[in-house]
């Protein structure tokens, strides 16, 4: 059970849901991460073999007890990169612009937050893919941590999921 809790934990944190009241609940999310670590496993070959049921929202083995990061920051990420599509996809249909004499209502303008958003988490995804690809074993790790400065040699580093 620990991809189930790790992972909609960085799912969360990803897509700002975290917090007393979010959007999306436990299952859903875990729904969301089994079908992007679906299309993940087609595009890229990772150490371990993963068998993944989209019916029965399953990962095996458990990517969290491999500490297999890559795996885990790629299909967050990829996780992420679904929910902002079908966020803006829904947002989207609701983008409309309404003017009754004085009175004014546009929400395209939330469209076009979201279609920047789905863009960048898109291409965040999309470069970890590439970094991975190219040899980079800790795909995914600058993009999901957060980045701090040494303040004694003055250069950034990264620490983010797994092992620096």
């Amino acid at each position: 059970m620990a991809w189930q809790d790790d992972m909609v934990s960085m799912l969360r944190v990803v897509i700002d849901d975290a917090g007393s009241n979010p959007e999306y609940t436990n299952a859903r999310l875990e729904e969301v991460i089994t079908v992007a670590a679906h299309f993940t496993k087609k595009d890229v070959d990772f150490d371990s073999d993963y068998t993944i049921s989209i019916s029965d929202v399953s990962i095996t083995p458990d990517p969290i007890t491999g500490k297999d990061y890559p795996f885990v920051n790629l299909v967050t990420l990829r996780a992420a990169c679904l929910l902002a599509n079908s966020e803006y996809k829904t947002a989207g249909v609701r983008a409309v612009s309404v003017r009754d004499g004085s009175s004014a209502i546009d929400q395209r303008g939330v469209a076009d937050s979201r279609k920047n958003w789905r863009d960048m988490i898109c291409q965040d995804y999309a470069r970890a893919e590439r970094e991975y690809r190219m040899g980079n074993s800790q795909a995914g790790e600058a993009i999901i941590g957060p980045y701090s400065q040494s303040p004694q040699v003055g250069t950034h580093r990264s620490r983010g999921i797994g092992p620096a």
